[in-house]
């Protein structure tokens, strides 16, 4: 049986204490280091940007208890793995976007090569479609263009017979119609060729689709 002596020093010991000391981040270590970046980083992941977020959640909530630090650590694998679907959505559409726009581009380039192969044979409906979006108007610009510069040494610059094909279809006139009756711009480019005593040659004429 304990002597008053002994009592009187437990006594004094007992008011010593200062009681548990709060291990909150301590006794919980083991199971914050458990979410292991190898298994819940994929490959193009940055294991340290990892480690930070859950790193992140603990000096958050400093959890006390093993049922608050599992659950911490669920949250921040939530949150890691939000931040994983966010970017990967964000990827997703830019990709949809990529593609939606190659496919637009392809068509578009498509409807140009069609209206172009009917320029022989129907001038005035392919000049219509090429007419109808800015590709088209582009190929148009382009082909007009390349008459000016024809002309731009003057009449001796209008010295092949690609050029009144060209200028026939873009005109919305067949390459075989009648330049008299095709009107006066017409008319004038045949004169000059038959001015410059240009005679076609086998091989040398071009079809109205590949003039323009």
């Amino acid at each position: 049986m304990a002597t008053r002596e002994q009592i009187e020093a437990n006594r004094k010991n007992a008011q010593k204490s200062t009681g548990p000391r709060d291990t909150g981040r301590t006794r919980f270590n083991g199971l914050k280091h458990g979410l292991r970046a190898e298994q819940h980083v994929l490959p193009g992941e940055d294991p340290a940007a990892f480690r930070a977020e859950v790193d992140a959640w603990f000096d958050d909530w400093r959890p006390g208890s093993h049922t608050r630090a599992v659950l911490t650590a669920r949250a921040a694998l939530a949150s890691w793995r939000l931040q994983r679907a966010a970017a990967s959505e964000s990827s997703h559409r830019a990709g949809l976007a990529g593609d939606a726009g190659r496919a637009f581009d392809f068509e578009a380039a498509g409807r140009v090569d069609r209206a172009v192969a009917r320029l022989d044979v129907e001038p005035m409906a392919a000049l219509s479609l090429l007419e109808s979006h800015a590709a088209g108007l582009d190929r148009l610009l382009a082909s007009w263009g390349g008459l000016v510069e024809a002309v731009g040494a003057g009449p001796g610059g209008w010295d092949r017979m690609l050029y009144h094909h060209r200028l026939m279809v873009l005109l919305g006139h067949r390459t075989d119609a009648v330049p008299l009756e095709a009107g006066p711009v017409p008319r004038a480019s045949d004169r000059l060729l038959s001015a410059l005593e240009l005679v076609l040659r086998p091989g040398r004429q071009t079809t109205g689709a590949q003039a323009a």
